[in-house]
């Protein structure tokens, strides 16, 4: 979960769906895009950035039978790489979903999206990571949808001093600094700002307030 931050008129909550596939999981699949639609239908004003990767060995066959599976469940609502995407413009013309898709076939597709840049620290400690943000924030942002990923990554020193503890364990133990951090980042197009917020566990604790509240600072920019 995080949200996308595109501009003052946009406030979108987001379910980033990072997913494998694979001809058994088909049926498995359709059930959860089925999920998202029925939510969708129930949550008009709501819009999903669904992004898939993680594409190894799947086949033409295989990436066209997954096409056809997201376009059959979303039919009208997918957003083709034409709009401008501000929610009052979603809104108008009824789109509620952007499918960001990581392979070269997506070229060939106007209502898929590209790959979805993902900043990932490779960190198993809140405040390591947070400085490797903040020195990649120094630099350029990426055009477009990006992911600042506040995902702790366990190493192996990190697994045999710690043989009881799960990575949640390990996340909840830091998520009010996680959380501290997340508070004091501003959305926006500018060098330094933060776009879509994704982390683990993302259910627990205030995560998702937390990153929706930020969208009021591009409000008080703008008025």
């Amino acid at each position: 979960v995080g949200v996308y931050k595109h501009s003052p008129s946009c406030r979108v909550a987001v379910f980033a769906m990072v997913t494998a596939f694979c001809e058994h999981q088909q049926m498995l699949q359709t059930s959860v895009l089925m999920e998202m639609r029925e939510w969708l239908d129930a949550h008009p004003k709501e819009v999903l950035i669904l992004s898939f990767s993680h594409f190894l060995g799947l086949s033409q066959e295989l990436h066209a039978l997954l096409l056809t599976t997201i376009r059959n469940i979303f039919c009208s609502k997918l957003c083709p790489k034409t709009e401008v995407l501000t929610l009052r413009n979603l809104w108008s013309v009824g789109r509620s979903v952007i499918v960001s898709y990581e392979h070269n076939i997506a070229s060939c597709h106007g209502d898929l999206w590209p790959h979805i840049p993902y900043w990932w620290a490779n960190k198993c400690k809140a405040e390591t990571l947070i400085e490797a943000f903040e020195h990649r924030k120094k630099q350029d942002r990426p055009e477009g949808l990006f992911v600042t990923g506040i995902n702790l990554t366990v190493d192996l020193k990190y697994i045999c001093t710690h043989p009881t503890e799960s990575l949640k364990d390990l996340v909840m133990s830091t998520y009010s600094v996680l959380l501290g951090w997340v508070r004091e980042q501003t959305p926006g197009s500018r060098v330094g700002s933060v776009n879509i917020i994704a982390g683990d566990f993302v259910t627990e604790r205030h995560f998702a307030p937390t990153v929706v509240t930020l969208n009021e600072k591009l409000l008080k920019r703008s008025s």
